[in-house]
């Protein structure tokens, strides 16, 4: 039974391993000489274990791992042993490999070890419940407990901290957390809130990653099913990172483009039209790039950010409101489709608005909760766009309804008038598109010549931050393109006024919509680069590349809209935005056991009491913090808990009597919650007798099967020193290698710590 269900809990990493044979192929450097279970391997020296033994088509099983992560090796399902070594069984995903290294995936002590971690994931869940869904076969109904984009089911969670990672290392918006409360859920939003009263943007990254469908899209398949019985005109239109990742659901290459046969999978489900979002994208570069050339006429207000992405709009509603004057008013390209198709078209068609019934196919779980606002209704009882299926989500509905027959199943053209697109449309799908799609036209209409080249190199790739400059009649137009946490970073300099720019294109999701929290789930390295590639190849394989030229743009614009932001076209082609509430991170909606009031975390524990500081990764730290904290309080000690990252470093020397606790992470690193504390500490402006009178202890969690064994907490133990502080507890050390992992250890220098702060 259990390794049945490490084969399917492992199925994905198998993707991964062409994607890994490359990198070992391209890897420059020094390669080193490994054994993987008796053959002899060259390797590129850095590289991971689970690395080199993917890149040689060895499956290694693994659940809290994912390539866009870092490493954290807390599954344990992911081990290996190491011959020769002192602690022979090691974490693959965390441990790097060394010449001579002697490695073997599936000897006894190796598979007896990983299904034990395993069964240790599954204890106190039903096995089959949990892990029959790591493909996501199963639809989840709506839930109103979470929010319009995303369904929580903590049932299903494994602890793998997949989701709470990508939200804090991808996304920089640390909306998920580490539970420290013993019997809770492992994750747990902030301040325990449900997650439409958190800054979540609903970009969904934290489902891409997750292993066991803990958190999935909130599915719209019920209400589209409820639509097609109801006898309503079922429209769809297609986003352009749909096409290049629909295939991934019948198991084709990443990148595939797979147009036709998505819209001839759409038909086959019941849908009498489909069209193409494309058409929308070259809409709205009319509409942003006459926008755009009205501000650079009127000197701003700059910069202009686009409103393309309702994750990044959301993050701009919810973060920061002062920015919302220099959002464009234009609505997103299925949007700006939906408004179209319940005018223009159905008067075209003869049809009442409120008989149409249009779903879009996004690769984004935002736009669930966009075609929710009000402002972008016909009417009260009449959206202008009805539902969203994700790309998962339709090939989801595809294997429901039996639509599987992917290799006989004929391409068909998407239906006009809102089918053709120039290859400024199809770019909206990845990061920069917008940017190069909009200059493509603006520059003309502002210029009266075509850009030099009509690719902007500099606007494509996957880096976070791009930036360069265009010349507009004489006029240095500065631009950026920034996506996922890279948009909070710049967001800041230009509230801080470190920025000089006139048009910025924001993204949520890393790498743009090609890697959106609808699109089909991938644990290969390369797929979000493939998706890229392939978007790229559409627009230079159009014979149209400028919005302008789409003939039916001209059509539409000559026969309903007559120009771009004319009165009309504002009233259905634009929006307005407002702050959204978010509750506070320390407004505590139900207080964990020993939070709050008196010695709970944040609270003040006066000069005799103690402050314990903790740095968490998985939530282990945070337990121990709490069990000192309890130690204290038996002995008459008041304390306070505080995470790392929500303690200033300047207020340290009013903390007379601290505690700090930390796990080592990865190779030798702190855990993301001490990072930044560790920066500040560690801030040579630091004069030598600042903790001076200040008393500490630190004690460090780890594994004694890694070289940096806490070596997070013996850093902060000799710049607690080098800083005048006084240690009165020598550094302690929790190996999760002993018989009561951390606790053998702490026991001991826990009773240490309350005589010496008594």
């Amino acid at each position: 039974m259990l390794s049945r269900l490490s084969r399917i809990a492992t199925t994905k990493s198998m993707l991964v391993m062409n994607a890994a044979r490359s990198f070992a192929a391209e890897a420059q450097g020094k390669l080193v000489s490994v054994k993987i279970n008796g053959n002899e391997y060259k390797v590129p020296e850095g590289m991971t274990v689970l690395e080199a033994c993917q890149a040689q088509g060895i499956h290694v099983p693994f659940v809290c791992h994912h390539p866009r992560l870092k490493p954290l090796g807390k599954c344990r399902v992911c081990v290996v042993e190491i011959r020769g070594d002192e602690f022979p069984i090691k974490t693959s995903c965390n441990t790097k490999v060394e010449e001579g290294m002697d490695i073997w995936t599936n000897s006894p002590k190796a598979r007896s070890a990983s299904n034990e971690a395993l069964k240790t994931l599954m204890a106190g869940t039903p096995i089959d419940t949990k892990f029959k869904t790591m493909e996501m076969d199963e639809v989840l109904t709506e839930s109103a407990d979470d929010c319009y984009a995303l369904h929580r089911d903590m049932s299903r969670c494994v602890d793998c901290k997949r989701c709470a990672r990508a939200c804090s290392e991808l996304q920089g918006m640390n909306v998920l957390e580490n539970n420290p409360q013993e019997g809770g859920f492992p994750v747990v939003p902030t301040g325990y809130h449900l997650l439409k009263d958190t800054e979540c943007i609903s970009c969904g990254q934290c489902n891409v990653v997750c292993p066991t469908g803990a958190i999935v899209e909130q599915s719209h398949i019920p209400r589209v099913k409820q639509a097609m019985k109801a006898g309503k005109v079922m429209v769809m239109q297609t986003a352009p990172a749909t096409r290049v990742a629909f295939g991934e659901n019948f198991g084709r290459e990443p990148g595939e483009i797979t147009t036709g046969k998505m819209i001839a999978c759409a038909k086959a489900l019941g849908f009498q039209y489909v069209f193409d979002t494309n058409f929308g994208a070259d809409m709205t570069i009319m509409e942003e790039g006459t926008e755009l050339l009205e501000r650079i006429k009127n000197n701003g207000p700059f910069p202009m950010f686009t409103s393309c992405c309702p994750g990044w709009v959301n993050m701009a509603e919810k973060c920061y409101p002062e920015i919302l004057p220099n959002l464009s008013s234009c609505r997103s390209p299925h949007m700006m489709v939906g408004s179209t198709l319940k005018t223009y078209w159905a008067k075209k068609m003869n049809l009442k608005p409120e008989d149409i019934y249009v779903v879009s196919l996004m690769p984004c779980t935002a736009k669930k909760d966009e075609i929710e606002r009000k402002n972008m209704w016909l009417d009260e009882k009449t959206p202008f766009v009805d539902a969203v299926l994700t790309t998962k989500e339709l090939g989801d509905f595809c294997k429901q309804e039996g639509i599987t027959n992917w290799d006989n199943m004929a391409e068909m053209p998407f239906d006009t008038p809102l089918g053709t697109s120039s290859g400024a449309g199809d770019i909206f799908g990845v990061s920069g598109g917008v940017m190069e799609a909009a200059l493509r036209t603006a520059y003309q209409l502002q210029t009266g010549k075509p850009l030099e080249k009509i690719v902007v190199d500099e606007a494509r790739g996957l880096d976070g931050t791009k930036r360069f400059s265009v010349d507009m009649n004489g006029k240095k137009i500065n631009c950026a393109v920034v996506h996922s946490k890279f948009a909070r970073e710049l967001v800041e300099n230009v509230k801080a006024g470190k920025e000089d720019l006139q048009f910025v294109e924001a993204m949520a999701c890393p790498g743009g919509c090609i890697s959106g929290g609808g699109q089909p789930h991938s644990n290969r390295a390369d797929t979000i680069e493939k998706r890229m590639n392939a978007i790229y190849k559409i627009d230079a394989g159009k014979t149209l590349r400028r919005s302008m030229d789409n003939p039916e743009i001209q059509t539409l614009y000559k026969e309903f809209f007559e120009k771009p932001n004319s009165h009309k076209a504002h009233e259905l082609l634009h929006t307005t935005y407002a702050p959204q509430y978010v509750r506070s991170r320390e407004e505590k909606v139900e207080e964990p056991a020993e939070a709050g009031g008196e010695g709970g975390e944040g609270s003040d524990v006066g000069e005799d009491g103690v402050t314990i500081l903790y740095g968490s990764e998985t939530g282990t730290t945070a337990k121990a913090a709490k069990a000192l904290q309890s130690k204290f309080k038996a002995a008459g000690i008041s304390s306070a808990v505080i995470p790392m990252n929500k303690i200033d470093v300047e207020s340290l020397p009013e903390k007379k009597k601290l505690v700090l606790m930390t796990c080592t992470y990865g190779a030798g690193e702190f855990p993301a919650m001490a990072q930044e504390f560790w920066e500040n500490l560690s801030d040579e402006s630091l004069d030598d007798d600042f903790l001076e009178g200040v008393e500490f202890g630190v004690f460090g969690l780890g594994s004694k099967a890694f070289k940096q064994f806490c070596e997070a907490a013996h850093q902060l133990d000799e710049r607690m020193e080098e800083l005048g502080a006084e240690r009165v507890v020598d550094c302690g050390e929790g190996n999760e290698k002993d018989p009561q992992q951390y606790k053998t250890a702490f026991e001991p220098w826990s009773k240490e710590a309350v005589e010496a702060f008594k």
